[in-house]
């Protein structure tokens, strides 16, 4: 590809997520997702689970804290779109959010933290949700760069690894075998640490791929607080904006 085709690319990507985000809806169980009336889509047979018109393509999700919240709202251009707070566990719900831009049938889903400050119902939902949700086609774990794996992130890591592992082996079950991939957050934290060891990132990366071998070998590095060059982003938001329209094929 071209540098002029990259740079038209890269403007044409930005533009699909600058386009009056809306919050579509939350739900806390997934029967509630199963039998909620999407709009602009026809209705059909239950047993399809609108799967075959609903195109949830990218779910982020994280321990309680990990800068969900401000991530997609970076994301999506947009300031207050999806709730922020300092005190973790906002985000209590499977959330749903569409770009006017993208696919119609394209949503982006915001997942509920895990971890000590997380609650168990939370989990069960999201893995319900990650083990039989076939339109799904790729999870971003968010990790906090200054704090690197917690437990609940290796637990994760763990199950999603024989998710993948059992969803390419039976592909009754799913239209497509998802992928996912770490996207580490809050990357101006180890920039002000001293302390911060040279090989943090390699040492997260070579960690995480010994716990899951099947997550993608990229890390995404973010930061909310860094702004890239020209001030017209922050740090990986765009990087990040083209993982997931190549998730979803949606250019």
């Amino acid at each position: 590809m071209s540098l002029s085709s990259n740079v038209l690319r890269a403007q044409l990507v930005k533009d699909l997520f600058r386009s009056h985000p809306t919050a579509i809806a939350q739900f806390n169980n997934y029967d509630a997702i199963k039998q909620y009336p999407f709009k602009n889509l026809p209705e059909v047979n239950e047993s399809h689970d609108n799967q075959d018109l609903v195109v949830d393509k990218s779910i982020t999700i994280g321990r309680a804290n990990v800068g969900k919240s401000s991530l997609i709202n970076e994301l999506l251009c947009t300031k207050n779109l999806v709730r922020s707070s300092s005190k973790p566990g906002a985000t209590k719900t499977l959330n749903f959010y569409q770009s006017n831009h993208l696919d119609p049938k394209f949503y982006l889903v915001d997942g509920p933290g895990y971890g000590n400050r997380g609650r168990p119902e939370w989990g069960q939902l999201f893995m319900t949700y990650a083990t039989h949700r076939a339109t799904l086609r790729r999870m971003f774990v968010l990790i906090n760069a200054s704090h690197g794996l917690k437990e609940s992130d290796k637990l994760m890591l763990q199950d999603l690894h024989s998710l993948a592992l059992t969803s390419t082996a039976d592909l009754s079950s799913r239209v497509f075998p998802f992928s996912y991939q770490i996207v580490l957050t809050k990357l101006d934290e180890v920039v002000k640490r001293k302390d911060a060891p040279p090989d943090l990132l390699h040492s997260i990366q070579s960690e995480v791929h010994s716990i899951a071998p099947t997550c993608m070998p990229d890390l995404i590095l973010t930061s909310t607080k860094i702004p890239t060059p020209g001030g017209e982003s922050k740090m990986g938001i765009n990087e990040l904006r083209e993982c997931i329209v190549e998730a979803g094929a949606l250019v």
